[in-house]
């Protein structure tokens, strides 16, 4: 892997909803209901992009809608912080007023910073 974009993606399956408006998708993610909660939070963390940073991680471009009903923006702001502290190659666009899928201008300028973060990184390989 070069390089990833992420859109709105779950990166902390750890976390629980933080309100009654999301739904809690994590069993789905893995396949199963899992009724001990230390092993749920065992797989949920080994599901968990954030818990695999290292050395290793390609350069990230994160686009996140601000007001996202679907995945909080916490999972993105949280692979950013992690991604920073570790020194990997991370870009943050947050999207202020957008929820999950963009439209109009905001889509527009995120498909743009998109291309121009792969073009960037596709030429350095």
């Amino acid at each position: 892997v070069n390089c990833v974009v992420d859109y709105y993606g779950r990166m902390d399956l750890t976390l629980e909803p933080l309100s009654e408006h999301h739904t809690d998708f994590r069993a789905r993610f893995i396949g199963s209901e899992i009724s001990d909660s230390e092993a749920a939070f065992k797989t949920f963390g080994e599901a968990s992009p954030i818990m695999h940073i290292d050395k290793s991680t390609p350069p990230i471009l994160i686009v996140q809608g601000g007001v996202d009903e679907q995945v909080e923006p916490v999972q993105s702001d949280q692979m950013f912080e992690a991604l920073q502290a570790a020194k990997s190659p991370v870009y943050y666009l947050k999207l202020g007023q957008q929820g999950h899928g963009f439209s109009g201008e905001p889509g527009e300028f995120a498909w743009r910073s998109a291309k121009q973060f792969l073009e960037m990184q596709l030429q350095k390989k």
